[in-house]
């Protein structure tokens, strides 16, 4: 059974590989883009609504 010292250099030594793959540039990177996908899903759902009422029609439905 690894002792308190072991199991903190482990967590310190994995932390610090992770720090290695994926840094704070490439972390806000993905989140912009997660974001901009959303706002872009949402306005896409958004203006199709409204343009199918504008011609007086209702959406399809996706089943």
């Amino acid at each position: 059974m690894m002792d308190t010292k072991e199991q903190l250099k482990s967590i310190m030594t994995n932390s610090e590989k992770l720090q290695d793959f994926l840094t704070r540039k490439d972390v806000t990177i993905l989140l912009v883009i997660c974001l901009m996908y959303f706002v872009w899903t949402f306005s896409y759902k958004l203006g199709k609504d409204l343009a199918f009422r504008d011609m007086g029609k209702q959406p399809i439905e996706n089943k």
